[in-house]
């Protein structure tokens, strides 16, 4: 009996690649935070609050307010000392823009995950969120007709698979699943398996060989995706 489609269905490596660029994202986003606060720039992001306002404005507001802050509490201040400090604050703004560039598009990405910080200072996307995230995005919903769809596919292998049986049994050539079958049109070869066969008899094509029509895209999905589930019986 033909296998039926589930409403739902989770693409468990799709899943775990998704995990897999956030926790990237996590590595990235404290190599970034790290570089900053290296001596050459020391620019310190203690909190999750500060993390969530990085950014090349906020870059140059701090570096402003800092001068601001060493002009007012250093009294009296030469001119040439001044220009000093002044060009020492521009060369770390310049050393730390490329990090407040990555942790401000990585904030943009993932603003929809709460931001967590360890014992440690490390800043972490919260594990929960970000599972249910992605089980949602690798999930693929299927309609009504796209499950009787699938069925109606389903039950055209299981007649191929019959007819296999039957040659195995008579001793035949194998040719309903794995059979070739060739012809030439215009001088050029066409043909193959007749699995190939039964999807290219499906899906409509252009001249170019490209896939057209809604309709015969979602036929070439779903053979494939048969083909996945083991319907077919291997070579």
């Amino acid at each position: 009996m033909a296998k039926h489609l589930r409403p739902t269905r989770l693409d468990e490596k799709k899943r775990d690649e998704l995990l897999k660029e956030v926790e990237k994202d996590c590595q990235r986003l404290n190599d970034a935070v790290a570089a900053l606060a290296a001596p050459a720039i020391g620019i310190t992001v203690n909190d999750a609050e500060t993390l969530q306002k990085v950014s090349k404005d906020w870059l140059k507001q701090y570096l402003t307010d800092n001068y601001k802050r060493f002009v007012a509490t250093s009294g009296f201040v030469p001119s040439a000392t001044r220009q000093r400090v002044l060009e020492e604050y521009n060369q770390a703004g310049a050393a730390a823009e490329p990090y407040v560039i990555t942790i401000e598009a990585i904030m943009k990405q993932r603003n929809a995950f709460p931001v967590k910080q360890d014992s440690k200072g490390k800043f972490w996307f919260d594990e929960k969120t970000v599972k249910a995230w992605a089980n949602e995005q690798a999930t693929r919903h299927f309609t009504e007709d796209e499950q009787r769809y699938y069925t109606l596919l389903g039950e055209v292998v299981e007649v191929l698979n019959k007819v296999a049986e039957f040659e195995r049994a008579k001793r035949m050539k194998p040719f309903a699943i794995h059979g070739q079958l060739y012809w030439y049109q215009d001088g050029t070869k066409h043909g193959g398996t007749t699995r190939h066969l039964l999807r290219d008899y499906l899906c409509k094509r252009n001249e170019q060989g490209q896939i057209v029509g809604d309709m015969e895209l979602t036929a070439e999905r779903y053979i494939n995706l048969i083909d996945r589930e083991g319907l077919f019986p291997a070579k």
